[in-house]
C-alpha cells in the first residue's frame, strides 16, 4: 500500500449546539474502532470515497475556535475540498439545526432526565445507503459481536485499504461493482447465510444501478423511500425506517419495530415490560413528533453510555 499524506487542511465551522467527543463516540459505535470509523486520543478518522477517490478524513477539535480541523489524507493528489468538507458536514450532521430539540427535550419530563446530558450529540450518518442496507442486512437474527466480525471480514475482503499517518490500516467501504463482478459465492465465504448473501447481491446490483442514491431517495418523502426500500428482497420495514434516520437525516422518522425501543417506552413511560409496535407508534406520533427519530437516536446513545459507565466503574 502507498504512503499516505495530508493534502489539505481546512477549518469547518461547528454547529451550534455540538459536543465533539458525544458526537464521535457514538459514531464510532463506542469503539475505537468500527468498519471504516476510527475514534482515539481526540482524532477520529473515516476511510471514504469523495469523487470517486478513496481518502482518509482525519478530524479533530479545534483548540482555537468554535470549528473543526479536517485533514484530507491521501496517496495521491486531491483536489476536492470543497467536496471533502461537504461529506464531513453531511457524515456528522453539521447542516442540521437542532435548536428546537433541545428546546422540546426539555419540556419532556422523562427524556431531560434521561438525554439532557447529551446535548451537542449531532445526528451522525452513514457515508451512503448502500452501506447501511448491507450492514443491516449482515446483522439480521444473529448476535451484534457476530454481526460485527462480519463486517470486518466483508470490509477487507471488498474494501479499498489506505494507511492512516499513525500507521492504522482502515477500509473504505467498497463499491457494489467490486461485490457484482465477484458473485454470491464469494459472500457465502465470509459466513454469510444463503439468502443473506443473494440479499447483499442484489442490493449491490441495484445500487450499482444508482437506484439507492441519495439524489434519487432524498426528493422522496418518508413512506415513499420505505415503499421502495421495501420492494427489495431482505429489506423489511425496520430496515428501511432505520436507513431514512442513519441514512438520509429524517429527524421524525422512527423504527417502531424496534424492540429496545419498545422496551425504553414501556419502562420510562408506562412503568410495563415494553409496548407493542403498534403502540409505539401512536405514543411517539403523538408526543414525540417532529422529533422522533432523533429522540430514538438519543435514547440509544443514552443506553450506550450507561453501559459505557458501568463497564469504567467495573474496572
Amino acid at each position: 500500500m502507498e504512503t499516505t499524506k495530508i493534502q489539505a487542511l481546512i477549518q469547518v465551522p461547528s454547529p451550534i449546539p455540538f459536543d465533539y467527543f458525544k458526537t464521535m463516540r457514538f459514531q464510532a459505535n463506542y469503539r475505537k474502532r468500527s468498519g471504516s470509523d476510527y475514534f482515539e486520543n481526540g482524532i477520529y478518522m473515516k476511510a471514504m470515497r469523495i469523487k470517486g477517490q478513496p481518502v482518509i478524513l482525519e478530524i479533530r477539535q479545534s483548540q482555537e475556535s468554535e470549528s473543526i480541523e479536517l485533514r484530507i489524507v491521501s496517496p495521491s493528489v486531491f483536489t476536492e475540498h470543497h467536496a471533502a468538507a461537504e461529506a464531513l458536514s453531511q457524515l456528522l450532521g453539521f447542516d442540521l439545526d437542532l435548536t428546537e430539540f433541545d428546546n422540546f427535550v426539555k419540556q419532556d419530563e422523562v427524556l431531560n432526565p434521561l438525554i439532557g446530558d447529551l446535548k451537542g450529540l449531532r445526528l451522525t450518518r452513514t457515508a451512503t445507503v448502500y452501506e447501511a442496507l448491507v450492514s443491516a442486512i449482515i446483522g439480521q437474527q444473529i448476535s451484534a459481536a457476530v454481526a460485527g466480525v462480519i463486517r470486518e471480514n466483508f470490509l477487507e475482503r471488498y474494501g479499498s485499504p489506505l494507511v492512516t499517518r499513525q500507521g492504522t490500516t482502515l477500509y473504505v467501504f467498497p463499491e457494489p461493482e467490486v461485490i457484482c463482478k465477484e458473485g454470491i459465492d464469494v459472500l457465502r465465504t465470509l459466513k454469510l447465510s444463503g439468502k443473506k448473501a443473494e440479499y447483499i447481491y442484489e442490493i449491490s446490483q441495484r445500487a450499482a444501478l444508482k437506484e439507492l442514491d441519495y439524489d434519487v431517495l432524498c426528493p422522496l418523502t418518508n413512506d415513499e423511500v420505505i415503499d421502495q426500500l421495501t420492494q427489495i428482497r431482505g429489506i423489511g420495514r425496520w430496515t428501511a425506517e432505520w436507513v431514512l434516520l442513519r441514512s438520509l437525516g429524517r429527524l421524525d422518522a422512527i423504527p417502531s419495530g424496534d424492540l429496545a425501543l419498545q422496551r425504553m417506552v414501556g419502562m420510562y413511560y408506562f412503568g410495563t415490560d415494553r409496548v407493542t409496535e403498534e403502540e409505539l407508534g401512536a405514543f411517539a406520533l403523538k408526543y414525540w413528533a417532529p422529533f422522533r427519530g432523533l429522540i430514538t437516536l438519543y435514547l440509544f446513545a443514552f443506553l450506550r453510555e450507561s453501559r459505557e459507565r458501568l463497564l469504567e466503574a467495573a474496572n
